[in-house]
């Protein structure tokens, strides 16, 4: 039987390196080409996300989708769509 010191020890170092490893690919983007280019198209229209959740997630989501669209494409020209009651 091992002593408990070791047991511990390893215990110990693997979650060091289990941590590390988080650690290391938590940060990190992978650079891939966008599936549609807006570039050719003059407009492009948004309409909002929904769920079915109370609160604001909705315009939260769409901003961040909008953020990330306009980031990816500079110059692309997107139109947030009125939602059936809004406007």
């Amino acid at each position: 039987m091992r002593p408990a010191r070791t047991t511990m020890s390893r215990a110990s170092t693997l979650l060091v390196l289990a941590v590390l490893a988080a650690a290391g690919c938590a940060g990190r983007r992978v650079a891939v080409p966008p599936a549609v280019d807006l570039a050719p198209l003059s407009t492009v229209g948004l309409a909002g996300f929904t769920c079915n959740e109370e609160g604001t997630l909705e315009g939260y989501v769409t901003r961040r989708f909008l953020a990330h669209v306009l980031t990816d494409q500079p110059g692309a020209r997107i139109v947030e769509l009125q939602g059936e009651g809004e406007g």
